[in-house]
């Protein structure tokens, strides 16, 4: 580390998390963090202490329940910046993301006739179908689901066929001729689906997480910051858990190559193997990650209460810096990337008009 530079902390945690479940009745998952500068740490919990007096313990879904409770959320964020708190946070669209896999399995050029390496390196093209899959009925997302799950060679040809006249009767039959071209293949894309001890992979949250390191790391850098060191809450819900995976890849041998790693579990996850400083804590005991939760639970309202009509769409347009494809595209599989570069003023904001 540099003489002249300043270690952060960053405290992690997330709202919305269903496991692998894409299809679960909150659409959004966000991830979301703190960074604080090491000797601003104390300084931080403080204000997290002050906003929970009366409770042991500040959870966001439960403040935001109610006028005097979002009044709360926005006056700690206020003192969070003041104090000199940065927020960084990923949000992400479950189906969207669904739609995402969909296309990392289904729509590769070496498992599919009817892809060319050209449409591949488009990653516009991948986006189009992640999001065209993202608004199909449901019931014609449920085969998709289980082979995510599963894998086999016949719930990979129900996936094709469901979808393939879901989008027919979306009019996009031009989508679903080109997944019909991976029909040859099943058995290759069937045995490249990964087992049951890295499907943790293949959840939402996994991807939100590693995007939201690397969106801090490359900010650190830029900013000349010095050593960051992540904290998470030891979230045990849901079929795998972060730190399950984290300790599972971390268990490799280390003569496996880079390409090794990246081929078996994913750009995604190699990024995350390559993170050292990373710790878990109870959030019971940590205020600081309690107020990440309560930060992810912010944006999670707010987005759901804009798809649903209930707020300004364009408020959570303003925040996203980038709409982004799936995971093949080396870019982090999200719908919307949102990072707090304003910092605190964007988040007084919007606890302001959560306030309304």
């Amino acid at each position: 580390m540099k003489p002249d530079s300043r270690p952060y902390a960053v405290f992690v945690d997330e709202a919305g998390n269903s496991g692998n479940n894409h299809l679960d009745h909150q659409r959004f998952y966000a991830c979301a963090a703190w960074a604080i500068e090491e000797v601003n740490v104390d300084q931080c919990r403080a204000v997290v202490r002050s906003i929970r007096s009366q409770a042991p313990e500040l959870k966001g879904s439960c403040m935001l329940r109610s006028a005097r409770g979002r009044e709360s959320v926005a006056a700690m964020f206020d003192a969070l910046g003041k104090a000199g708190a940065v927020p960084y946070y990923v949000l992400v669209d479950k189906r969207y993301s669904l739609g995402g896999r969909v296309v990392d399995f289904f729509l590769d050029s070496t498992t599919n006739d009817r892809i060319s390496t050209a449409w591949e390196w488009d990653k516009d093209n991948g986006r189009s179908v992640a999001a065209a899959i993202a608004e199909l009925p449901e019931t014609s997302l449920q085969a998709t689901q289980r082979f995510m799950r599963e894998g086999g060679v016949s719930l990979g040809r129900r996936v094709i066929e469901e979808l393939a006249a879901a989008l027919r009767r979306a009019r996009r039959a031009d989508l679903a001729s080109l997944l019909e071209g991976a029909v040859p293949h099943l058995d290759e894309i069937a045995r490249s689906h990964m087992g049951q001890a890295d499907r943790f992979v293949l959840t939402p949250n996994f991807a939100g997480f590693v995007s939201l390191l690397q969106l801090i790391d490359n900010s650190a850098r830029r900013s000349g910051l010095g050593e960051l060191r992540f904290v998470h809450d030891t979230t045990t819900s849901f079929e795998g858990t972060l730190q399950g995976a984290w300790d599972h890849l971390k268990s490799l041998p280390k003569v496996l190559m880079p390409r090794v790693i990246q081929e078996r579990f994913g750009p995604e996850a190699y990024a995350l193997f390559q993170t050292v400083a990373l710790e878990f804590r109870d959030s019971h005991q940590e205020p600081l990650l309690q107020a990440a939760d309560t930060l992810a639970a912010t944006i999670v309202f707010f987005a759901a209460g804009a798809a649903a009509g209930h707020r300004d769409e364009k408020a959570v347009q303003s925040l996203a810096v980038t709409v982004v494809g799936p995971a093949r595209s080396a870019d982090p599989q999200m719908a919307l990337l949102v990072m707090g570069d304003e910092s605190i003023r964007r988040l007084v904001v919007l606890g302001r008009e959560l306030i309304q």
